[in-house]
Parts: structure tokens; C-alpha cells; sequence
């Protein structure tokens, strides 16, 4: 599915991690809303969410309404709404709420939101007895954006609606439920878990591998299943895909899809049959590989719960490295990753880190975010791993010896900019204007300490409230705060604002009332939104930002990986997927063939090298166990980005 935003803003990402608290059941969202969240629409939503999670329905039924008069139209409006649903439900008022979610559908900008509404439809729906009505709801369900019970229970009213109708409109339901079905031992504990209305383990089992072994053309395979690629179903779906593009003629597709589904799984149930149909196209059989004699490498992301989005940006990347998708050519082959969900809880991450141990895995990489890291961090030094964590949090590598980080670090973004400043003729005195956060204060530090080895100033510093509206008064304090006037008269030459793209709209409004132009304006990777394009006008006519990433970057291996990763996954890459991406091929480079999993031999291989090529500006790591990068710096105006070289 295509993301609402075509990058992905790492550094606003770990914002959230390191320094944001969750508001009830509220998620990361990277969708376009007119409106921000402010903390008071935040303090009455909770309060509501508080009622609702109560069972309270009366009385947050009237704050989410009231909400909803109260705020103008913003993420926490759809929530609301969503949630008065869900009141409708529990009331059995069950046309309403088919008219209150069809509403939501057609007016969020959000497609989670679209997703889980449409679930919600369906189900009022077959309550309702509107069978049709029920399966087309059904079908505008994207599996990531439910949980497990959600998924079981839309598969099992589908499957009975369906009852024995054509089986390809059943297959989609049963990968589903093979999947949410893995772990459990008997059709007793399913049900316990997912309600009696779960069907029987092995009855499902038994339907799905009868789908696969049919006859299908390409054409009669529901469209979901080809993108959709479960932990269970994965290997039962490529091989029928291959074999259904066989069926169809498709020799190309066929020979692609069937050659990777047979190095991917050499002990799976149809290697053979996959084989003979290879054969008669004229293609030498693949030969099976153990995959015992690759690198294991272990990955701990939150693939569920609050932060799932971000783990599978970064598992998606990952998983093209390693070639775990036929549209991903430049991957490498020998590598095996074993991945945990650690479901964005920090005892678990810990957890995970002795199961993968167990598993003689040779590093593992992750977590994303900061509470996870240390636990994870702690257990991987007692157990003696190496642990490559891919978060900002400060000082990551000091929580242990054989704890690596692979991050564009406030300090190293820092460098890069005094680095950048100090080559620029007239760009030697600077200001700052921060936000009064963790990550802003933490900008600050890094220049103060940083600044007199590159022959540049601080003239001046000044702080702002990031939920201000109008920070006229901040940008005029700055230049009343500068300790130097220039022979032209300018207070300085250059301005950083380590903030997020989505306050550079008012910060540019406040530069033309202050009075503020003809500056050099610079901003950490937090400004990497296409969005803030818009936002640049007479008064902020252009600025400069870095960032580890560029999506439309002139070099061959970004372009190659960006239409290869498009074509897997069908939305652009960004910076999460990205690292992913590296960060495998970086290792695999690194190990080679060797299956070792001493920490020091690890370490050793990962720090001799430091001319790496990838599509980040990572290069490599020093012996302090921090990446090295070689950002890249983005030029951004009314007309859009462009990479500076």
C-alpha cells in the first residue's frame, strides 16, 4: 500500500520515542492533517479515552462529541469519531453506525483510519444481514492495520458468508488465518484466544493447501495476495504466484518468482514441483541451499503495537537487502534473518535477546526505539552479542562494548553543518534558534561544544515554544541577542533551526515580521518532508538541510535501490527503509561467508571496514562502535529539493 507521505522522517520518529508521551490509544500518524493536536484538544481527548476504556460509553459519548465541536478538524477528530462508532456498536445501533463510518471513510485523510473503519462497516453491515455489503467492506482492509483478533474474526465471517463459493475468494481469508494461527497447538486455545466463531486449525490448513495446488491463472488470484506475504503462508504464496504466472504464460514472471521461491525455501512442499515447471521452461533447476550455512542475523523491531509502522519501514528494507523479494536484485544471498516483534515493549526486547543467543545468531540488529534499546543493550553485553541498535539516543554505544549504533546523531549532523559553514565564504557567524525540547537543547549543546574547531561563531541563541503559534517575538529577541554586527550591518549570517518541517511554515512567517532575510537557513534532518516545500516564500526564500538519505539522489546504487524497493513494495523508500537496507548489506559485506558469532570476531570485522557503498551515507563504523556517515545535504526552496554535492 502506498504511504500517505513518501518519506519518512527518522529523526521525528525517534522525537516521538525519545521525548513524546502516548495519548491513550492515539499512534504515530504520518498523515496531512489541516490542523495540529494541541496539549489541550490532547488533555480532553484523553479524558474520553479514559471513559471509553472504562466502559463509560454515556459519558464519552458527550466529550468525544464535545470534542469534536470544540477543535477544528485534526488526527485526534477522526479518533474521536471513530470511537463514536464504536459507541453506535456497543448500542447495537447498527445502521448508524454504518453511516457514521461510511462518513469517516470518505472524509479521513488517513488510510489506518480509512482501514479500520471499513472493518468496523463490514461488521455493522453482517449484522445488518447485507451480506455483499459485508465481503466489499472486507476488502478495503489493509491486515497491517489490524490486530490479530480483528483479522481472525473478519476471516471467519468471511469464510461463512462465503461458504463453499469459488475458493480463490476464500484464499485470501485462509492465508490470514494461517498466519494469526501459528503457535497454537489445538482448535481449544484458538478459540479461547479469538471467540468461538474461530474455524478449526486444521480444516483451514487443509483449504489453503488445497487453494495452492490448484490450477489459477494469474488473473483469478485476489489482488491482496500478491502483496500480502504472511510469516506462515509466505513460501505456500510465492510458489503459487510463480506457478499461477506459469499457468497464465507469463514465462518471464514465472521463471523470476519460482527461482527465488526455491533458494528461499529448499525444504518447502513444492521445491520439486517448482523445479520440473522450471525445467520445462528451459531454466536449470536451483539448486537447494541449506540455509544453515548463511549469517544469521537477529532483528528486534516493534512490528505490533503502537510503533509497528516504523519496525516494518525498517523490516521492509531489510528484507529487500536480503533478497526476500523477487523485485529486489542488488540484495545479497547470504544472509538469514530471524526476526522478533518486541511490540514496542522494552522487557521483551530483553526477552528477544536471549531467544535470538539461543539461536546462535551472529549480531542482531535493532531495536528502534530508546527504552527498548537499553534493556535490549543490557541484556546483549551480560550475554555477550554484538547489538547494532539504529536509534538517536544519546551515548548508545557506552551501554556496552559490543553495543554498535547506526544513527544520524544531533553530533553528527552537527559536524557536517560546521564542516559545511566553515567552507562557505561570508557563513562564519551563526545563530540558533531552538526549540525549548529534549532535541533542541540537545542541537545547542552539540554546536557549543563543537564550534571552535571549525573557525565559525555562535552570535547568537534564542529559544521558542514549538506549540506557539507566532514566534515573531523569539526571531526579534534573536537579534536583539547577538553579540555581533557585521560591517554590512547583518547581526549574522547563517541561521539553524533544528525543529520539524511542520513548524517551518510559522517560523517563515515570523522571519518577515522580524524584519529577518538574506540568511543562509539550516536544519537538521527533521526538515526532510516534502511538505515543507510549500512553506518557503519571499522571507525564507531557500535554505539547506542533511540527512543520511535521498530518495531522488543522482547516484546509481539510491536510483537502482528506490525503483527496485518501489517495485516491491509500491510506495518509495525513505530513511527507515534506507538504514534497513544498508545496515544488512553492510554486514553481510562485513562477515562475508564467515559464520561467527564471538563478539570480538564481530566487532573486528565491523570496524575494518570504512569505505562502505550503499545508499545511506554510511560508511562504516569507528572505534568507538558510531557510524561513520557522510551525510548528504538537501537544498530545498519553493521549487523542491535538490542534493548539493
Amino acid at each position: 500500500m502506498k504511504k500517505t507521505i513518501s518519506s519518512i522522517i527518522l529523526v521525528l520518529m525517534l522525537l516521538f520515542l525519545n521525548h513524546c508521551g502516548t495519548t491513550g490509544s492515539v499512534s504515530p500518524s504520518k498523515v496531512k492533517y489541516p490542523n495540529a493536536v494541541s496539549s489541550e484538544a490532547k488533555t480532553d481527548f484523553n479524558r474520553a479515552e479514559k471513559l471509553f476504556e472504562t466502559a463509560n460509553y454515556e459519558e464519552a459519548d458527550k466529550l468525544y462529541k464535545a470534542y469534536l465541536k470544540q477543535y477544528p478538524y485534526n488526527e485526534l477528530s477522526d479518533k474521536s469519531d471513530f470511537r463514536l462508532g464504536q459507541i453506535l456498536m456497543l448500542r447495537q445501533n447498527y445502521a448508524q453506525a454504518v453511516q457514521s463510518f461510511k462518513a469517516l471513510i470518505k472524509k479521513s485523510p488517513s488510510l489506518e483510519i480509512k482501514s479500520k473503519s471499513n472493518l468496523k462497516l463490514a461488521l455493522c453491515y453482517y449484522r445488518l444481514q447485507k451480506m455483499g455489503e459485508t465481503l466489499s467492506s472486507f476488502a478495503m482492509v489493509e491486515p497491517k492495520y489490524a490486530d490479530p483478533r480483528e483479522k481472525v474474526k473478519m476471516s471467519s465471517v468471511a469464510l461463512k458468508i462465503l461458504g463453499k463459493e469459488d475458493v480463490n475468494k476464500r484464499a485470501f481469508y485462509l492465508a490470514l488465518l494461517v498466519d494469526e494461527y501459528e503457535g497454537f497447538s489445538d482448535d481449544a486455545e484458538i478459540q479461547k484466544q479469538f471467540g468461538k466463531e474461530a474455524p478449526s486449525k486444521a480444516e483451514v490448513e487443509k483449504q489453503f493447501q488445497e487453494w495452492v495446488k490448484l490450477a489459477t491463472p494469474i488473473e483469478a488470484i485476489d489482488r491482496r495476495l500478491l502483496d500480502y506475504r504472511g510469516k506462515s503462508s509466505g513460501a505456500s504464496l510465492d510458489f503459487k504466484i510463480g506457478k499461477s504466472y506459469y499457468e497464465s504464460k507469463n514465462n518471464a514472471k514465472a521463471k523470476e518468482y519460482l527461482k527465488r521461491y526455491v533458494s528461499k525455501y529448499p525444504k518447502h512442499n513444492f521445491v520439486e514441483e517448482a523445479n520440473k515447471i522450471l525445467a520445462g521452461l528451459g531454466a536449470a533447476a536451483v539448486p537447494v541451499i541449506d540455509n544453515k550455512n548463511g549469517i544469521k542475523i537477529g532483528v528486534i523491531l516493534p512490528l505490533s503495537g503502537k510503533l509497528e509502522q516504523y519496525g516494518n519501514y525498517a523490516l521492509k528494507g531489510m528484507e529487500c537487502a536480503a533478497s526476500l523479494k523477487p523485485e529486489c536484485k542488488g540484495g545479497v544471498s547470504n544472509v538469514k534473518l530471524l526476526v522478533k516483534d518486541s511490540m514496542g515493549d522494552a522487557q521483551k526486547s530483553a526477552t528477544l535477546v536471549e531467544e535470538l543467543v539461543k539461536e546462535k545468531v551472529s549480531l542482531i540488529l535493532g531495536p528502534l526505539p530508546s527504552a527498548e534499546v537499553e534493556t535490549a543493550a543490557a541484556k546483549a553485553k551480560e550475554l555477550g552479542v554484538v547489538l547494532v541498535a539504529l536509534s538517536q539516543k544519546k551515548d548508545i554505544p557506552a551501554l556496552g562494548e559490543n553495543i554498535f549504533r547506526f544513527s544520524l546523531t544531533p553530533a553528527a549532523q552537527t559536524r557536517a553543518i560546521l564542516k559545511h559553514l566553515s567552507s562557505q565564504k561570508d557563513q562564519n557567524h551563526l545563530a540558533i534558534f531552538y526549540p525549548n525540547n529534549n532535541y533542541g537543547q540537545e542541537f545547542l549543546s552539540e554546536f557549543e561544544s563543537q564550534v571552535s574547531g571549525y573557525g565559525v561563531k555562535i552570535v547568537s541563541k534564542q529559544s521558542f515554544a514549538p506549540t506557539k503559534a507566532d514566534l515573531t517575538g523569539e526571531l526579534r529577541q534573536l537579534k536583539l541577542n547577538s553579540t555581533n554586527v557585521k560591517e554590512n550591518g547583518k547581526l549574522f549570517d547563517s541561521i539553524f533551526i533544528p525543529d520539524s518541517y511542520q513548524n517551518i511554515g510559522k517560523i517563515a512567517a515570523g522571519f518577515e515580521k522580524a524584519e529577518l532575510s538574506g540568511l543562509s537557513v539550516i536544519g537538521s534532518n527533521a526538515w526532510n518532508d516534502a511538505s515543507i516545500i510549500s512553506k518557503f516564500n519571499n522571507s525564507l526564500n531557500s535554505g539547506l538541510f542533511v540527512d543520511l538519505y535521498f530518495k531522488d539522489s543522482t547516484k546509481e546504487i539510491t536510483q537502482n535501490f528506490n525503483r527496485e524497493f518501489q517495485n516491491a513494495y509500491s510506495y518509495a523508500p525513505s530513511s527507515l527503509e534506507a538504514m534497513g537496507y544498508d545496515i544488512v548489506r553492510f554486514v553481510s559485506q562485513a562477515l562475508g561467508n564467515k559464520k561467527v558469532s564471538a563478539k570480538d570476531q564481530v566487532k573486528s570485522a565491523l570496524v575494518q571496514i570504512q569505505n562502505y557503498n550503499g545508499v545511506t551515507g554510511l560508511k562504516g563504523f569507528d572505534d568507538s562502535r558510531e557510524a561513520l556517515i557522510s551525510p548528504v545535504f538537501i537544498g530545498v526552496d519553493a521549487n523542491g529539493f535538490k542534493e548539493i554535492q
